[in-house]
C-alpha cells in the first residue's frame, strides 16, 4: 500500500461533508472547462489525446476507466507555469517536501505533476488519492507504480498527437505485453530520448530504471544474459 501523502489536515472530513462525486459528468465537465482556461490549444489537444489513450489502456488492462479518464484530464493541470512561477508554486501548495532543492532549481518544469496533485488535492478534496498520485508521477515515474500510475505515464507518452520513431512500435505492444512490461518499454524510450536531446536527467531516473528493469527480468528469466 502507498502512503497517502494527500491526506491533508481536514481533507477527509471535508470529503464527508461537501464532496461531489468526481466521476459524475458534471464534475468532469467543470474541470474540463477550467482546464481550457489554464493551458494553450496545443496542450489541450495533447490532454484530449491522453484521455483517449488512457481509456484504451484502462479497458485493455482491466483498470478503472473513470479514474483513468479523470487522472488524464488533470495530468497537465499546472503545465502552464513558467520556471519561476513553478518554483513559487511548489512552496505555495506545500509540495516542496516531496522533491529536492536541486530539482526545484535545475528542472522546475518536471514538477508540474507534483504541484498539480497537491494543488488539486487541496482545492478539490473529493478527488481520490490514487488519482492524485497518478497525476504526481506521470512525468518522472517512480519505483513503486500502481496500474493507474502506469496507465497515465504510458498514455502521456502515447498520446495520438505524438510523433517519434518508436511510437508505432510501442502502440503495437498494447494488449500484447503486460502493463508492467509496456511501462518498462515506454520508460526506457523516454529516458533515451532525454539523453539524445542533451537534457538533464532527473536525479532518480537511474534508481527508477534499475528497479523496474530488475522486475522485468524477474518476470522474464529467459531473457537474462550471463
Amino acid at each position: 500500500m502507498f502512503k497517502d501523502i494527500f491526506d491533508f489536515e481536514g481533507r477527509r472530513i471535508k470529503k464527508n461533508i461537501d464532496a461531489k462525486n468526481p466521476y459524475r459528468d458534471d464534475f468532469y465537465e467543470e474541470r474540463l472547462e477550467e482546464l481550457k482556461s489554464r493551458v494553450d490549444q496545443k496542450r489541450f489537444t495533447h490532454t484530449m489525446g491522453v484521455i483517449e489513450m488512457s481509456q484504451i489502456l484502462a479497458e485493455e488492462y482491466h483498470a478503472d476507466i473513470g479514474k483513468a479518464r479523470l487522472a488524464a484530464l488533470l495530468h497537465d493541470w499546472d503545465k502552464c507555469y513558467t520556471d519561476e512561477e513553478m518554483r513559487k508554486r511548489i512552496y505555495q501548495v506545500g509540495a516542496d517536501v516531496q522533491t529536492t532543492p536541486e530539482v526545484i532549481e535545475d528542472m522546475p518544469r518536471t514538477l508540474h505533476g507534483l504541484t498539480a496533485a497537491f494543488g488539486l488535492g487541496i482545492k478539490y478534496p473529493e478527488i481520490p488519492s490514487d488519482v492524485l498520485r497518478a497525476v504526481m508521477v506521470h512525468t518522472t515515474a517512480d519505483t513503486h507504480m500502481s496500474a493507474l500510475d502506469m496507465i497515465i505515464y504510458i498514455a502521456d507518452a502515447l498520446d495520438p498527437s505524438r510523433n517519434y520513431p518508436e511510437y508505432d512500435e510501442l502502440v503495437e505492444l498494447i494488449g500484447k505485453v503486460s502493463l508492467q512490461d509496456l511501462f518498462v518499454k515506454v520508460y526506457g524510450e523516454a529516458t533515451v530520448a532525454v539523453i539524445r536531446k542533451g537534457k538533464i536527467l532527473h536525479p532518480r531516473t537511474g534508481e527508477i530504471w534499475n528497479y523496474h528493469i530488475k522486475k522485468y527480468y524477474d518476470r522474464h528469466p529467459e531473457l537474462c544474459k550471463s
